[in-house]
């Protein structure tokens, strides 16, 4: 999955100074080493969009418009698990028939292990991995498939290895800092079940706040939405589908998810809410006149999964290419509407004690009708 073609999956990120197309050279000087350059060591670098043995990072290859398009990618040998166990145990039956014993002791099989790994290794081709990256020059935005601890951790410090700039993520909590200057450690956790419920003092964070806040809203309005950081932008039709996820930190079941039927309306998704847990992942439609979008939202870490845009009008690659971000920077903008909308309401204490209540409401009412 990359962002010229099929799904996107990304995380956004910020990037901390000025990037302009000088920063091409600098990705260029960290282009991964030639892949016949790998021996025991992995080695890893960044390649150009087409694959991931493109190394021929220059302004024509990974420029698209107002965009950097580039790949972190990472070579290296591996020994699949099920033929080092079949190359030990036949080396282990030799040792054993040829010192006549019934077994090895743990020592011995790992000094056979070793042995055996460092022969095999240099015969197994090589394994390619990588993720891609999207920059845009006209400002300090970034998407990069990095969901994982270890991407993220590999993109921040491959990208400042070749710029000398620093990429944040916009978590949740970034995100209301960014976008409101709103700190979320401040806040008081949101406390959405009735006040029959058991109570639940810790919070797994602000993004499983809004997406609960978003379903509440969907259903109050039909799934009819207005972007604008106000609400008064054009009008989208918004729903929210399963699988989701339900989570709440404290004691008890801390996760629970819900795959089968219908599963916002059921008894299960019910008794989470109930239960104080918060909706922490779903997948997410918009849709616009003939234009929809779609993708699974991790709403803890704000990571959209397999984000499906409308096919435009392009002919030429460039073309669809250009159509394609102009798809992904509307649905995140109407997102980060969304999200200020919710941001607004939680930093006004009374205009977030009303919208509590009525969501305790919400919930005591499903139970009603479970």
């Amino acid at each position: 999955m990359s962002f010229d073609s099929g799904t996107m999956t990304f995380a956004v990120f910020e990037v901390e100074g000025k990037l302009t197309e000088d920063a091409v050279a600098g990705f260029a000087a960290n282009v991964v080493p030639p892949i016949n350059t790998l021996l025991a060591d992995p080695i890893s670098g960044w390649v150009g969009p087409r694959h991931l043995l493109d190394r021929e990072i220059l302004p024509e290859t990974v420029l698209a418009g107002n965009y950097l398009h580039l790949s972190s990618m990472k070579a290296e040998r591996k020994v699949p698990a099920s033929l080092l166990r079949a190359e030990c145990k036949m080396r282990e039956i030799a040792e054993m028939k040829r010192r006549d014993l019934r077994f090895l002791n743990r020592k011995d099989r790992a000094a056979i292990k070793k042995e055996v790994h460092d022969e095999l290794l240099p015969t197994m081709p090589p394994t390619l991995s990588g993720f891609p990256c999207l920059f845009r020059l006209t400002d300090s935005f970034c998407a990069a498939q990095a969901l994982t601890a270890n991407r993220h951790d590999v993109l921040v410090a491959g990208f400042k290895k070749a710029t000398g700039l620093n990429l944040v993520q916009w978590t949740p909590e970034i995100a209301a800092e960014r976008l409101k200057g709103l700190h979320a450690e401040s806040l008081q956790p949101a406390r959405f079940a009735p006040e029959s419920s058991a109570d639940v003092s810790l919070s797994p964070g602000i993004g499983a706040e809004f997406l609960t806040w978003l379903w509440y809203r969907c259903e109050q309005t039909d799934g009819i939405v207005n972007a604008g950081t106000r609400g008064d932008g054009p009008a989208y039709a918004i729903m929210l589908e399963g699988p989701l996820l339900f989570v709440v930190e404290g004691e008890g079941a801390h996760s629970a998810s819900l795959r089968d039927g219908n599963p916002l309306a059921s008894v299960e998704a019910k008794a989470a809410l109930a239960a104080g847990k918060k909706l922490s992942g779903a997948k997410l439609t918009l849709a616009q006149g003939d234009a929809t979008w779609s993708c699974t939202l991790d709403a803890q870490a704000f990571g959209f999964r397999s984000l499906k845009v409308p096919k435009g009008n392009g002919a030429t690659p460039d073309e669809i290419f250009q159509d394609r971000m102009e798809f992904l920077q509307q649905f995140l903008g109407v997102f980060w509407d969304l999200y200020c909308q919710f941001l607004d309401l939680r930093a006004d204490p009374e205009a977030w004690r009303r919208t509590e209540k009525a969501m305790q409401q919400w919930v005591a009412d499903r139970e009603a009708l479970a």
